[in-house]
């Protein structure tokens, strides 16, 4: 009798230490989207717009199609010379392989698309080319053969 109350307290101290977790991520993404006006506004409405149809899952997006994204990822590297498991353990880092990936930041910035480019330090990529896996692909190999692989976090996690 004393373990099933012991094992009922723990799970009860688990459901409140879940909630608060809860409440606090859902109150950190409330604070974010207040914090952005104007122009970053809209942006953030059309990506939601466009990933409208996907589910939620483990507060990201779920993507069905993730052999497709790597068959895409596989044939552009071919063309362009370039690591192919390295691109592809990147945007599995990056996206979860989710090519509409998106993921708004602190600062009202967004990351978008398989490779997961900045709408700020990559505002010269339209979300037409970042949530397109062949056009992103190409972005993200020009980046990374000008000297630029550092931008992805991920880099340093698989390389």
């Amino acid at each position: 009798m004393n373990k099933i109350k012991t094992i009922l307290k723990i799970a009860k101290k688990i459901l409140i230490v879940v909630g608060v977790i809860g409440i606090a991520m859902f109150s950190l993404y409330a604070f974010t989207v207040d914090k952005v006006t104007g122009e970053k506004e809209s942006e953030i409405d059309q990506l939601r717009s466009i990933i409208e149809e996907y589910k939620a899952k483990d507060g990201q997006l779920s993507y069905e199609n993730n052999r497709g994204v790597i068959r895409t990822i596989e044939d552009v590297c071919e063309e362009e010379g370039f690591d192919i498991e390295l691109a592809v353990k990147i945007a599995a880092c990056e996206s979860y392989l989710n090519p509409y990936f998106v993921k708004i930041n602190k600062n009202g910035s967004a990351d978008r698309g398989v490779f997961a480019f900045n709408s700020v330090y990559y505002k010269s990529v339209p979300n037409e080319c970042a949530f397109n896996v062949e056009c992103a692909t190409r972005v993200f190999i020009q980046q990374a053969k000008a000297g630029r692989i550092n931008d992805w976090l991920c880099y340093k996690r698989v390389k």
